[in-house]
């Protein structure tokens, strides 16, 4: 165990150096980011019309009626 967590550690911090050098990267294409932004807000209500689909999906764990309680 404390050897893979140390494993895993070590390569986290081999890739930490290429990590700072697309930092830069990361905020040339913030902008781009936040024009996107409103075609997220026009696709919403299609995400409510797809809401009662995807109830089917999730499955709630129900209470059995209360007579059957112990």
């Amino acid at each position: 165990m404390v050897n893979r967590l140390f494993r895993n550690s070590f390569f986290a911090f081999c890739l930490l150096p290429f990590a700072f050098c697309l930092l830069p990267f990361a905020f040339c294409l913030l902008p781009f980011a936040f024009c996107l932004l409103p075609f997220a807000f026009c696709l919403l209500p299609f995400a409510f019309c797809l809401l009662p689909y995807l109830k089917k999906f999730v499955k709630h764990k129900s209470k059995p009626p209360v007579d059957q309680q112990k």
